[in-house]
């Protein structure tokens, strides 16, 4: 619970982001914000997701997307008691970059409120429903 409290507080104080409510278990849920005004929630929707993915891919923790509201949302579930602060501030260091870079990359584009072609800098095949949503632990 303190990690996603943590989490939280992060998002809480970024301009970045904005966590969907206070977390009363260890999920916790934010949004990109810094294009929401900008673009149309389905590019939202793939942002978030191609961000997700390429975490995930990287092997360095799992996290997944949802939607609450009508709005595409990042889900973090830090549920092993040796999940590390330091681990959060890592993963939320690594959120901002990402979505800044993915964000950057859209922002390229002749039409950024267009969906984004297959392959394409934004586009993924995420949504394997196996995946926990939650960080590794560390041993």
């Amino acid at each position: 619970m303190a990690q996603a409290e943590h989490f939280y507080s992060l998002a809480e104080a970024s301009e970045d982001f904005k966590p969907r409510f206070r977390p009363r278990m260890s999920a916790i849920c934010l949004r990109y914000e810094r294009a929401s005004s900008r673009l149309a929630e389905k590019v939202m929707k793939h942002l978030h997701k191609h961000v997700a993915t390429h975490i995930e891919s990287a092997g360095r923790f799992w996290i997944s997307t949802t939607v609450l509201k009508g709005q595409w949302c990042f889900r973090v579930n830090p549920v092993t008691f040796r999940t590390r602060l330091a681990r959060m501030d890592e993963l939320f260091t690594l959120l901002q970059a990402e979505c800044a870079q993915a964000l950057a990359s859209r922002l390229k584009r002749s039409d950024p409120h267009e969906d984004p072609p297959r392959g394409g800098p934004i586009a993924c095949n995420h949504g394997s429903p196996e995946r926990s949503g939650t960080i590794r632990g560390e041993a």
